[in-house]
């Protein structure tokens, strides 16, 4: 009975069909902050080599690799540790709260990154930048599917997703502009979005369904609530096709420019790894921008089983019709990073429709969390089948893209979400 009173009391928050000027500040936050996630995460990558050999006076290449290794690891770490952190607090105090701590966090730290004096301070920064990377990316996803109109949420969401690749091209303007004054003026940039949380604080207002779904409870969800019989399944079956996914795009596409190398030996074939890299990029933001509107279309776990099947076929087409470098590996690469954008597109619109909402920034932080702590082990288990391989990058790579089938069969076991209010999984979830 309580449970009904809920939902009844959900379906009056103050949704509209039509985009108010308050969506649109809610989205352009949500994208700022996306952006300025790919900015952060991105610029030790970029000046990696730099800063490792400043900290540790060294250019022996196996100790800065070995050092950047640990840094790069303890930043994936607190990346899982801040989506788990900021998805049960956003589902306490609320998401606005919870996006503005999130920002402050990864935008402080970022900034204390240029100041580190040893690389065990610098790895510390790090795993606290992605603290709040890590959150932000999973309390702005559900702030945005709660704030926009039920027909225009997948297609904003879908704009969302390439927010991360418009912060990595900001790093490469950052470093173009930048880079002669040295590394440490680059992480000074990255503190900038700190200024964001003013602006969220006074102008962006709280998502309705939270507000509404706390009048409307006694007690707030728990965070081992996501375990119970009516929310399990779709969270074990969510949390293995989004797992699934990340792995094979750490695991797989992670060895492209390595076997690029391979296909040239002798040769630095650095304008053809950059080229490709930055095909499958722009392709991959056309990609998430379609998937909100394919999603539309076909439904939400038809566009997953399309670009599961997209992909695989893609990796096949690369990395077994490909034994010399030809110019075909550039349609691949394209081809490969618009099926990459569906793909992950589609995982941000559907999975937070899975989980009712004083649960769904805590389900969909679990999902995307699991995945990540999949994603490491299979980049792991990659290079071992490498080693199998004797060495051989493309059969380790297409070996591990065959798992896409497995996310098939998984998200088959969902419901369909597509023209249903965001409260389905209040309901559904009863029902499964």
């Amino acid at each position: 009975m309580a449970s009904q009173l809920r939902s009844e009391r959900l379906r009056e928050a103050p949704i509209s069909t039509e985009i108010c000027p308050a969506q649109w500040k809610v989205f352009g936050t949500c994208y700022a902050g996306g952006m300025f996630d790919g900015l952060d995460s991105s610029l030790f990558t970029a000046i990696l080599p730099v800063a490792i050999a400043e900290l540790l006076n060294t250019h022996d290449p196996a100790i800065i690799s070995q050092k950047g290794s640990w840094v790069a690891a303890l930043f994936l770490l607190g990346w899982t540790a801040g989506g788990a952190l900021f998805g049960g607090l956003a589902d306490r105090i609320g998401r606005v709260k919870a996006l503005s701590i999130s920002i402050l966090i990864y935008a402080l730290f970022t900034g204390l990154c240029g100041l580190a004096h040893t690389w065990q301070q610098l790895a510390f920064f790090r795993f606290m930048t992605a603290l709040g990377i890590g959150g932000e990316l999973i309390v702005g996803t559900t702030l945005l599917a709660e704030s926009w109109p039920e027909n225009q949420r997948s297609k904003a969401i879908g704009w969302l997703t390439t927010a991360y690749q418009c912060g990595l091209c900001l790093v490469g303007l950052s470093n173009l502009i930048l880079g002669q004054l040295g590394w440490r003026y680059l992480f000074l940039v990255g503190a900038l979005p700190a200024l964001m949380v003013m602006f969220i604080r006074r102008k962006v207002q709280e998502s309705p369904f939270w507000v509404a779904s706390c009048q409307t409870s006694e007690t707030k969800s728990q965070y081992w609530d996501l375990f119970q019989p009516q929310h399990f399944r779709n969270l074990f079956f969510a949390s293995a096709f989004t797992g699934i996914l990340l792995i094979t795009y750490w695991a797989s596409s992670f060895w492209i420019p390595a076997w690029i190398h391979q296909l040239l030996p002798g040769k630095k074939p650095i304008f053809e790894v950059s080229s490709i890299l930055l095909l499958q990029g722009f392709f991959a933001m056309g990609g998430s921008v379609w998937a909100g509107y394919l999603s539309e279309q076909i439904g939400r776990r038809w566009t997953v089983v399309t670009a599961n099947v997209c992909y695989l076929i893609t990796s096949i087409g690369m990395f077994a019709l490909n034994s010399h470098f030809s110019p075909a590996i550039y349609l691949w690469g394209a081809a490969m990073g618009l099926s990459i954008g569906i793909a992950i597109g589609v995982n941000y619109i559907y999975v937070p429709e899975l989980f009712p909402t004083q649960l769904r920034a805590s389900g969909t932080g679990f999902c995307f969390n699991l995945g990540r702590i999949a994603a490491a082990l299979g980049v792991i288990y990659s290079g071992t089948l490498v080693r199998f391989f004797n060495g051989s990058f493309s059969e380790a790579a297409l070996t591990i893209s065959y798992v896409l089938i497995l996310g098939v069969v998984a998200v088959l076991c969902l419901p369909e979400t597509k023209g249903k209010s965001i409260l389905l999984s209040e309901e559904s979830t009863a029902r499964h």
